[in-house]
Protein backbone atom coordinates (compact mmCIF):
# COMPACT_ATOMS: atom_id res chain seq x y z
CA UNK A 1 0.00 0.00 0.00
CA UNK A 2 1.38 3.60 -1.06
CA UNK A 3 1.70 6.22 1.28
CA UNK A 4 3.11 9.63 1.71
CA UNK A 5 2.97 9.98 -2.31
CA UNK A 6 1.47 12.66 -4.61
CA UNK A 7 -2.30 13.76 -4.90
CA UNK A 8 -3.01 13.56 -7.97
CA UNK A 9 -5.83 16.01 -8.26
CA UNK A 10 -3.55 18.50 -6.34
CA UNK A 11 -0.14 17.70 -6.91
CA UNK A 12 0.15 18.15 -3.21
CA UNK A 13 2.28 15.76 -1.16
CA UNK A 14 -0.46 13.52 0.60
CA UNK A 15 0.50 12.79 4.25
CA UNK A 16 -1.23 9.09 5.66
CA UNK A 17 -3.07 9.62 8.71
CA UNK A 18 -4.11 6.79 10.82
CA UNK A 19 -7.90 7.01 10.04
CA UNK A 20 -7.32 7.19 6.18
CA UNK A 21 -4.95 4.16 6.58
CA UNK A 22 -8.35 2.59 8.64
CA UNK A 23 -10.35 3.60 5.41
CA UNK A 24 -7.96 2.18 2.65
CA UNK A 25 -7.11 -1.09 4.36
CA UNK A 26 -10.87 -1.11 4.82
CA UNK A 27 -11.62 -0.40 1.16
CA UNK A 28 -9.28 -3.03 0.29
CA UNK A 29 -10.57 -6.23 1.76
CA UNK A 30 -14.01 -4.80 0.62
CA UNK A 31 -12.56 -4.99 -2.77
CA UNK A 32 -11.38 -8.22 -2.31
CA UNK A 33 -14.69 -9.84 -0.98
CA UNK A 34 -16.42 -8.21 -4.06
CA UNK A 35 -14.50 -9.92 -6.26
CA UNK A 36 -13.85 -13.56 -4.89
CA UNK A 37 -9.98 -12.94 -3.67
CA UNK A 38 -8.36 -14.30 -0.81
CA UNK A 39 -7.76 -11.98 2.09
CA UNK A 40 -5.96 -10.80 5.34
CA UNK A 41 -7.94 -9.42 8.39
CA UNK A 42 -5.86 -5.94 8.27
CA UNK A 43 -8.09 -4.60 10.59
CA UNK A 44 -8.07 -6.90 13.72
CA UNK A 45 -4.27 -7.16 15.69
CA UNK A 46 -2.37 -10.09 14.72
CA UNK A 47 -2.22 -13.35 17.29
CA UNK A 48 1.41 -13.53 16.86
CA UNK A 49 2.77 -10.28 15.56
CA UNK A 50 6.35 -11.18 13.54
CA UNK A 51 7.33 -8.40 12.14
CA UNK A 52 10.07 -8.10 8.92
CA UNK A 53 13.05 -8.10 11.58
CA UNK A 54 12.15 -10.45 13.31
CA UNK A 55 11.12 -12.96 10.32
CA UNK A 56 14.65 -11.67 8.64
CA UNK A 57 16.46 -12.42 12.34
CA UNK A 58 14.97 -16.27 12.47
CA UNK A 59 16.10 -16.62 8.95
CA UNK A 60 19.57 -15.58 9.35
CA UNK A 61 19.80 -17.29 12.82
CA UNK A 62 18.29 -20.51 11.35
CA UNK A 63 21.23 -20.66 8.71
CA UNK A 64 23.70 -20.12 11.12
CA UNK A 65 22.70 -23.00 13.04
CA UNK A 66 22.58 -24.97 10.15
CA UNK A 67 26.21 -24.54 9.49
CA UNK A 68 26.82 -25.61 13.40
CA UNK A 69 24.81 -28.52 13.17
CA UNK A 70 27.04 -29.38 10.01
CA UNK A 71 30.11 -29.28 12.24
CA UNK A 72 28.81 -31.27 15.04
CA UNK A 73 27.71 -33.86 12.71
CA UNK A 74 30.88 -33.97 10.99
CA UNK A 75 32.64 -34.38 14.10
CA UNK A 76 30.37 -37.23 14.88
CA UNK A 77 28.27 -35.67 17.44
CA UNK A 78 24.17 -35.60 17.60
CA UNK A 79 23.04 -31.60 17.54
CA UNK A 80 20.77 -30.93 20.48
CA UNK A 81 19.22 -28.18 18.71
CA UNK A 82 17.96 -28.05 15.28
CA UNK A 83 15.35 -25.05 14.93
CA UNK A 84 16.79 -21.55 15.79
CA UNK A 85 13.73 -19.40 17.91
CA UNK A 86 14.55 -15.44 18.28
CA UNK A 87 14.17 -14.28 21.74
CA UNK A 88 10.62 -13.52 21.19
CA UNK A 89 9.56 -16.37 19.97
CA UNK A 90 10.91 -18.48 23.06
CA UNK A 91 8.52 -16.41 24.89
CA UNK A 92 5.23 -17.07 22.74
CA UNK A 93 6.11 -20.75 23.26
CA UNK A 94 7.06 -20.71 27.09
CA UNK A 95 3.42 -18.41 27.47
CA UNK A 96 1.75 -20.74 25.28
CA UNK A 97 2.41 -23.91 27.19
CA UNK A 98 1.66 -22.12 30.94
CA UNK A 99 -1.06 -20.85 29.82
CA UNK A 100 -2.66 -23.73 29.08
CA UNK A 101 -2.20 -25.09 32.75
CA UNK A 102 -2.20 -22.15 35.03
CA UNK A 103 -4.98 -21.58 37.14
CA UNK A 104 -4.52 -17.64 37.97
CA UNK A 105 -1.98 -15.04 37.57
CA UNK A 106 -0.15 -15.63 40.11
CA UNK A 107 0.44 -19.36 39.43
CA UNK A 108 1.12 -18.25 35.75
CA UNK A 109 3.94 -15.94 36.86
CA UNK A 110 5.25 -18.76 38.95
CA UNK A 111 5.18 -21.58 36.61
CA UNK A 112 7.15 -19.25 33.96
CA UNK A 113 9.67 -18.66 36.64
CA UNK A 114 10.66 -21.73 37.53
CA UNK A 115 10.45 -23.16 34.26
CA UNK A 116 11.17 -20.88 31.55
CA UNK A 117 13.34 -18.22 34.04
CA UNK A 118 10.99 -15.20 32.64
CA UNK A 119 9.19 -12.70 34.59
CA UNK A 120 6.60 -11.12 34.24
CA UNK A 121 5.68 -7.79 34.69
CA UNK A 122 1.92 -6.17 35.09
CA UNK A 123 1.94 -2.17 34.61
CA UNK A 124 -1.28 -0.33 33.85
CA UNK A 125 -3.32 -3.59 33.34
CA UNK A 126 -0.91 -4.85 30.77
CA UNK A 127 1.80 -7.42 30.59
CA UNK A 128 5.17 -7.57 29.76
CA UNK A 129 8.06 -10.20 29.64
CA UNK A 130 11.58 -10.25 30.56
CA UNK A 131 13.65 -12.67 28.31
CA UNK A 132 16.71 -14.24 30.84
CA UNK A 133 19.21 -13.18 27.96
CA UNK A 134 17.94 -9.03 28.26
CA UNK A 135 17.74 -6.48 30.25
CA UNK A 136 14.28 -4.46 28.49
CA UNK A 137 10.77 -5.92 28.77
CA UNK A 138 8.83 -6.99 25.77
CA UNK A 139 5.28 -6.13 25.58
CA UNK A 140 2.54 -8.76 25.27
CA UNK A 141 1.19 -6.13 22.59
CA UNK A 142 4.55 -6.88 20.57
CA UNK A 143 3.90 -10.61 20.66
CA UNK A 144 0.20 -10.50 19.91
CA UNK A 145 -3.16 -10.52 20.83
CA UNK A 146 -2.60 -14.27 22.72
CA UNK A 147 -0.15 -13.27 24.77
CA UNK A 148 -2.17 -10.21 26.55
CA UNK A 149 -3.67 -9.77 30.03
CA UNK A 150 -7.39 -10.15 28.62
CA UNK A 151 -6.87 -12.94 26.85
CA UNK A 152 -4.36 -14.73 29.51
CA UNK A 153 -7.19 -14.41 31.66
CA UNK A 154 -9.94 -15.66 29.52
CA UNK A 155 -7.55 -18.79 29.33
CA UNK A 156 -7.23 -19.26 32.63
CA UNK A 157 -10.97 -19.05 33.58
CA UNK A 158 -11.15 -21.80 31.18
CA UNK A 159 -8.90 -23.87 32.94
CA UNK A 160 -10.72 -23.93 36.03
CA UNK A 161 -13.44 -24.76 33.94
CA UNK A 162 -12.02 -27.62 32.30
CA UNK A 163 -9.01 -29.34 34.54
CA UNK A 164 -6.04 -30.67 33.40
CA UNK A 165 -6.53 -34.03 34.71
CA UNK A 166 -3.69 -35.89 32.51
CA UNK A 167 -0.18 -34.15 33.55
CA UNK A 168 2.31 -32.92 31.00
CA UNK A 169 4.44 -36.20 30.12
CA UNK A 170 7.99 -35.02 28.24
CA UNK A 171 8.28 -36.69 24.36
CA UNK A 172 11.97 -36.92 25.88
CA UNK A 173 12.69 -39.80 28.57
CA UNK A 174 15.77 -38.40 28.93
CA UNK A 175 14.69 -35.39 30.22
CA UNK A 176 14.64 -37.23 34.08
CA UNK A 177 17.91 -36.92 33.90
CA UNK A 178 18.43 -33.47 34.36
CA UNK A 179 17.84 -31.07 37.36
CA UNK A 180 16.31 -27.80 36.85
CA UNK A 181 17.78 -24.90 38.89
CA UNK A 182 18.29 -21.06 38.93
CA UNK A 183 21.89 -21.45 38.68
CA UNK A 184 23.39 -20.47 35.65
CA UNK A 185 27.21 -21.43 35.77
CA UNK A 186 27.60 -22.01 31.91
CA UNK A 187 26.08 -20.69 28.70
CA UNK A 188 23.99 -22.85 26.49
CA UNK A 189 25.48 -21.88 22.64
CA UNK A 190 22.66 -23.52 20.97
CA UNK A 191 20.08 -21.69 22.62
CA UNK A 192 22.42 -18.53 23.12
CA UNK A 193 21.50 -15.93 20.10
CA UNK A 194 24.93 -13.65 20.37
CA UNK A 195 26.70 -16.58 20.60
CA UNK A 196 25.30 -18.06 17.09
CA UNK A 197 25.80 -14.44 15.65
CA UNK A 198 29.40 -13.92 16.69
CA UNK A 199 31.79 -16.47 16.13
CA UNK A 200 34.35 -14.37 18.67
CA UNK A 201 31.43 -14.27 21.56
CA UNK A 202 31.24 -17.77 20.61
CA UNK A 203 34.56 -19.03 21.61
CA UNK A 204 35.04 -16.45 24.35
CA UNK A 205 31.74 -18.65 25.92
CA UNK A 206 33.61 -21.52 25.31
CA UNK A 207 36.23 -20.96 27.54
CA UNK A 208 34.48 -19.35 30.36
CA UNK A 209 32.25 -22.33 30.45
CA UNK A 210 35.22 -24.67 30.83
CA UNK A 211 37.06 -22.31 33.06
CA UNK A 212 33.68 -22.55 35.36
CA UNK A 213 33.28 -26.24 35.16
CA UNK A 214 36.92 -26.70 36.48
CA UNK A 215 36.16 -24.09 39.08
CA UNK A 216 33.07 -26.38 39.98
CA UNK A 217 34.67 -29.44 40.26
CA UNK A 218 37.66 -28.55 42.45
CA UNK A 219 35.67 -26.26 44.77
CA UNK A 220 33.65 -29.94 45.07
CA UNK A 221 36.46 -31.70 45.53
CA UNK A 222 37.99 -29.53 47.84
CA UNK A 223 35.35 -29.91 50.10
CA UNK A 224 34.44 -33.89 49.81
CA UNK A 225 31.02 -33.52 48.46
CA UNK A 226 30.87 -36.99 46.78
CA UNK A 227 27.37 -37.40 47.63
CA UNK A 228 24.17 -35.68 46.74
CA UNK A 229 22.76 -36.48 50.27
CA UNK A 230 26.65 -34.52 51.65
CA UNK A 231 25.92 -31.63 49.77
CA UNK A 232 22.06 -31.31 51.28
CA UNK A 233 23.07 -31.71 54.90
CA UNK A 234 25.63 -29.43 54.14
CA UNK A 235 23.26 -26.72 52.63
CA UNK A 236 20.67 -27.33 55.63
CA UNK A 237 23.83 -26.30 58.31
CA UNK A 238 24.65 -23.23 56.40
CA UNK A 239 21.38 -21.97 56.46
CA UNK A 240 20.56 -22.73 59.68
CA UNK A 241 23.64 -21.06 60.67
CA UNK A 242 22.57 -17.97 58.36
CA UNK A 243 19.11 -17.87 60.18
CA UNK A 244 20.82 -17.63 63.39
CA UNK A 245 22.84 -15.04 62.71
CA UNK A 246 19.73 -13.09 61.16
CA UNK A 247 18.26 -13.11 64.29
CA UNK A 248 21.49 -12.28 66.34
CA UNK A 249 21.55 -9.25 64.33
CA UNK A 250 17.98 -8.34 64.93
CA UNK A 251 18.64 -8.45 68.53
CA UNK A 252 21.59 -6.10 68.18
CA UNK A 253 19.67 -4.31 66.51
CA UNK A 254 16.58 -3.45 69.29
CA UNK A 255 19.54 -3.42 72.11
CA UNK A 256 21.34 -0.63 70.51
CA UNK A 257 18.03 1.34 70.02
CA UNK A 258 16.88 1.10 73.06
CA UNK A 259 20.58 1.90 74.67
CA UNK A 260 20.12 4.90 72.48
CA UNK A 261 16.77 6.62 73.30
CA UNK A 262 17.56 5.37 77.17
CA UNK A 263 21.30 7.59 77.08
CA UNK A 264 20.12 9.88 74.67
CA UNK A 265 17.42 10.90 76.73
CA UNK A 266 19.78 11.32 79.74
CA UNK A 267 22.61 13.37 78.43
CA UNK A 268 19.83 15.55 76.66
CA UNK A 269 21.49 19.57 77.13
CA UNK A 270 25.21 18.15 77.75
CA UNK A 271 27.93 19.25 75.53
CA UNK A 272 30.23 15.83 76.38
CA UNK A 273 28.01 12.80 75.85
CA UNK A 274 29.73 10.97 72.83
CA UNK A 275 25.86 10.02 71.92
CA UNK A 276 25.38 14.40 70.41
CA UNK A 277 28.06 13.16 68.47
CA UNK A 278 25.12 11.44 66.20
CA UNK A 279 22.66 14.15 65.76
CA UNK A 280 24.82 16.07 63.50
CA UNK A 281 24.06 13.12 60.90
CA UNK A 282 19.68 13.79 60.13
CA UNK A 283 20.11 10.51 58.82
CA UNK A 284 21.81 8.53 61.35
CA UNK A 285 19.87 9.92 63.76
CA UNK A 286 16.65 9.84 62.05
CA UNK A 287 17.48 5.93 61.75
CA UNK A 288 18.02 5.22 65.77
CA UNK A 289 15.39 7.06 66.54
CA UNK A 290 12.27 5.70 64.56
CA UNK A 291 10.21 2.69 66.10
CA UNK A 292 12.15 -1.34 65.53
CA UNK A 293 9.95 -2.66 62.88
CA UNK A 294 11.50 -6.22 64.94
CA UNK A 295 10.07 -5.59 68.67
CA UNK A 296 8.30 -2.36 67.73
CA UNK A 297 10.43 -0.76 70.88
Amino acid sequence: MASNKMRCNTGYKHHLTNNYLRHLQKSLMDTCHRENLPQVDLLSPSENKIKNREYYASRYGQEKLDKLNEQILADGLTPRKTTFQTQKQYLRDAITEISHTAKDVEDFKKQLYEKYQIVVTEHRGRFSYLHPEREKNITGRALGTKYEKDYLQQQFESNHRTPNIHPDISSDPMDILFIKSNLRLVIDLQNCVKAQQSQAYARKVKLTNLQEMAKTIAYVQEHEYDTREILEDKFSSVKERTSNSRKQLNEYSCAMKSHFRKFGNQSSGTRKSPILCLMTYPFLFGYWSRPCRICGA
